[in-house]
């Protein structure tokens, strides 16, 4: 009876096998909250991008307006990286597409996106995604701060190439006039604003990771 007892006693206190722990581990709790803060810039970067498109200059030489849209999407890109900085200007997109008023002048729906400036608004989201791929780069080659200035400089503008490409395709679909025609309408008068755009949105990046107010949660 003394053996069954002791027997007994053995089986009760010896460890029973753990279960697999169904909660994240901190690494991931990290990488989750990580995450959740650059999707949050990324909204905030595209409503940073529809203000921008309300402070329009509209242009006697083009259909297309002066807006500060580019210099958001520039910094969306610079800022959030590749994959988030093309996540804000999508959501951007789509906050126009189903019609809230955040396009130029006020603009909205699907009718803008299919006119002949939609090309432009539609190509930031690639523009911003090479930009911000040029940008993780460019940080993980740890530049000094004035060079890191000129190349994001020289990332913007790589970058807003493509955007420009695309709308002026579009312009020239949309308007059934020649490549030359819609690059004179669609590329020419933006050539020196959006360079200056390029440089202010280069140097509010720089001055923003010199104050640690971004560098934190750039991505790499």
């Amino acid at each position: 009876m003394a053996d069954i007892d002791t027997d007994k006693k053995a089986a009760d206190i010896s460890p029973s096998p753990s279960l697999p722990s169904s909660s994240p581990s901190s690494g991931e709790t990290a990488a989750i909250l990580h995450s959740t803060r650059l999707m949050v810039r990324s909204a905030f970067f595209a409503a940073l991008t529809a203000v921008g498109a309300v402070l329009t200059l509209p242009l006697p030489v083009s259909p297309v307006p002066f807006t500060l849209q580019v210099m958001f999407m520039i910094m969306s890109g610079l800022v959030l990286g590749a994959r988030y900085g093309a996540y804000s200007q999508l959501i951007y997109v789509l906050m126009g597409a189903v019609g809230l008023p955040v396009f130029a002048k006020g603009g909205a729906g699907l009718g803008i996106l299919l006119g002949p400036t939609g090309g432009f608004i539609v190509g930031f989201i690639a523009s911003a995604w090479v930009i911000g791929l040029l940008a993780q780069l460019i940080r993980k080659l740890s530049f000094s701060r004035r060079l890191r200035l000129v190349f994001y400089m020289l990332a913007a503008l790589a970058g807003s190439s493509i955007y420009f490409l695309l709308g002026t395709w579009r312009l020239a679909a949309v308007l059934q006039i020649g490549w030359r025609e819609a690059a004179l309408l669609g590329i020419l008068p933006f050539i020196i604003p959006d360079a200056v755009k390029a440089i202010a949105a280069a140097w509010l990046t720089v001055a923003l990771e010199e104050r640690g107010i971004l560098s934190a949660d750039l991505p790499e």
